[in-house]
């Protein structure tokens, strides 16, 4: 194990680094080019969010509106996949590889469902409250930063500044063995058509009929990242070293076929 351990940091540094590509294709009924608009064409990076986007595709979309753009606020505009609004305080990284991003206006059902940005800068700060009472029993770290550094967690991340981010959030972190429980969220997506600590006993704990096997993936396998996840895998290493910006280990289940 100590001969993995210095690549540890080259792994979230690769993570944050990483960008995906995203289509995201406007409502056709809300443009003036119906089903022959052209989509919106961007590499984003996997720890941001989408409402960071709102503001650029507006400026896109705006020449092909069949409302007024003027009346139009970024702010106001959501996501969708099939119809179904996307929960705009998940990072991008999650909501990847499973759909095609729709933009749509705020005449549509789901008025208002993309905050503010004050609304979307204090729900990531909850979150990173919530992370860390789960790994130290307490958010006394958190809420005795100095209202910079507090502030430097969020513009780091708007950013996608690694080392500005790191400074910060690694000052929150328990020493090794003393975590008192690991920020860890686990994402069973709707289908369309080791040992005490490791990643397969979390999952064989909580979905035994997915993973009958504490070691093996058999039926299922965690996805972190876009890629599958040893079920060795230590969660306090995962959590230290590849969670997201908000503090939090975010898994996706993903069904073998």
């Amino acid at each position: 194990m100590a001969t993995t351990k210095p690549l540890l940091p080259l792994l979230q540094q690769r993570i944050w680094n990483a960008r995906l590509p995203l289509e995201i294709r406007i409502s056709r009924d809300e443009s003036r080019q119906y089903a022959s608009t052209p989509p919106y064409l961007t590499l984003v990076p996997r720890l941001s969010y989408l409402p960071f986007l709102l503001e650029r595709l507006h400026r896109y979309f705006s020449p092909m509106l069949i409302a007024d753009p003027a009346t139009i606020s970024p702010e106001e505009g959501y996501f969708t996949f099939d119809g179904i609004p996307l929960k705009w305080h998940y990072p991008i990284g999650l909501l990847y590889d499973m759909y095609v991003l729709s933009v749509q206006d705020p005449a549509g059902p789901a008025s208002g469902i993309i905050p503010s940005p004050v609304v979307l800068h204090d729900a990531f700060i909850n979150s990173l409250k919530e992370a860390d009472f789960v790994r130290s029993g307490t958010a006394k770290p958190i809420m005795s930063l100095p209202t910079s550094e507090s502030k430097s967690l969020w513009t780091s991340t708007q950013a996608n500044d690694l080392p500005a981010w790191a400074k910060v959030h690694g000052s929150l972190l328990p020493k090794p063995g003393q975590w008192r429980g690991i920020p860890l969220r686990i994402f069973l997506p709707v289908l369309l058509d080791g040992d005490g600590d490791g990643d397969g006993s979390a999952l064989n704990s909580l979905f035994p009929s997915l993973f009958p096997s504490r070691r093996t993936a058999v039926l299922a396998r965690p996805i972190l990242h876009g890629a599958p996840v040893p079920m060795s895998a230590n969660l306090e290493e995962l959590a230290r070293w590849c969670c997201y910006a908000d503090g939090w280990v975010g898994v996706v289940v993903g069904v073998n076929g």
